[in-house]
């Protein structure tokens, strides 16, 4: 992965020291910063240095007309809460330096034409697995959450992905910024070449380790996923830095959970055991197995069966079905979401996974 050339304008020197001394240890593979109290020498060492993101403090004005065309730009600003300066896009410098660095990720995603991304082996290639379910009220997306989770802690570099048309990722991880996977999704419709540096600059990361992207603001974004989108999407991520990517989808035989399903790794389908449930189970199966006979990418070698919310005294497994089984996830009455995810992350449900 390239190195992004940024270059900071500012008359505070302190700030300077401060924010360098960050990057440098935590970014020095990923930026090469260099540092000006005076506007010309600023401006002429943008094209001596092949400057890709230029910052400068909101003290001095800036034309952005005499920048060179591939020099991404935005303003440092005293406070946070303000968006633009002069009409252009505004930073705020006293920001965690991780948030910083997601901007400065932005600006020069949506600026550089240049092809960023991970190489890996066919053998390093991140699992993607997807979660759903046949039947309503299972519990799938706290199964999916909880496996990221479980993931995360063991060590395992894990990115959460929810594509359900309702969901909301938010109700099983938080972290800081202002993207969301509308602005993944924008990336992928307008072509950029750079699809991997716009997908690390909008996740986010939780306090226990979990990458994930917030859910798109407007539920519609999710149904203008074609086809073509989610085989680059998933090319992407299986050539990213992550061992796992856990996705949370609705299940349908046709539309976006189709043509998710037909390019992960693996497709978990949850039940909870009870007669409606099964029942759906077992006729989505039987669908899964006529359409492996008239394609060529076969759904049915990558199914494994999870039982969630399971009872004694309501539940039944299947028998005779010729899948993998993960296992089983007792009922948690009256526990809250993260206090069932933490019981589910802990137990040994997701090892035939890894």
């Amino acid at each position: 992965m390239i190195r992004i050339k940024l270059a900071i304008l500012e008359n505070d020197t302190n700030y300077i020291n401060r924010i360098v001394s960050v990057f440098n240890s935590r970014f020095t593979d990923k930026l090469e910063v260099f540092t000006f109290t005076d506007k010309d020498a600023a401006l002429e060492s943008l094209a001596e240095n092949r400057i890709n993101v230029f910052l400068s403090t909101e003290q001095i004005k800036i034309d952005t007309k005499e920048l060179p065309d591939r020099c991404a730009f935005a303003y440092l600003s005293e406070s946070n809460s303000i968006d633009s300066i002069y009409g252009e896009f505004a930073l705020g410098k006293y920001q965690k330096a991780e948030i910083i660095y997601k901007s400065i990720l932005n600006l020069f995603s949506d600026k550089s034409s240049e092809v960023i991304g991970y190489k890996v082996n066919d053998t390093d290639a991140a699992k993607i697995i997807a979660f759903a379910s046949c039947s309503g009220g299972v519990g799938s997306s706290t199964v999916a959450a909880s496996c990221a989770l479980s993931f995360a802690l063991r060590g395992h570099k894990t990115l959460y992905i929810n594509l359900e048309q309702l969901g909301n990722a938010n109700m099983f991880f938080n972290g800081e910024g202002s993207s969301d996977f509308g602005d993944v999704i924008y990336a992928i419709k307008s072509k950029k070449t750079n699809l991997s540096l716009k997908i690390e600059s909008t996740m986010k990361t939780d306090v226990r380790g979990v990458y994930f992207f917030d859910s798109c603001k407007m539920a519609l974004d999710n149904m203008e996923i074609s086809k073509d989108d989610v085989e680059r999407l998933m090319r992407e991520l299986r050539t990213s830095s992550f061992e796992f990517v856990i996705i949370d989808c609705d299940f349908s035989l046709g539309g976006l959970p189709k043509d998710i399903f037909e390019n992960v790794t693996s497709v978990i389908l949850v039940s909870d055991g009870s007669k409606i449930s099964n029942d759906k189970l077992q006729r989505s199966l039987a669908s899964m197995e006529v359409l492996d006979k008239q394609k060529a990418i076969k759904y049915m070698p990558k199914v494994a069966i999870m039982y969630n919310k399971f009872s004694n005294r309501t539940s039944k497994q299947i028998e005779g079905l010729n899948f993998n089984m993960l296992g089983g996830i007792q009922k948690f009455e009256g526990a809250q979401t993260e206090q069932i995810m933490q019981q589910i992350s802990s137990m040994p449900v997701f090892d035939k996974l890894l």
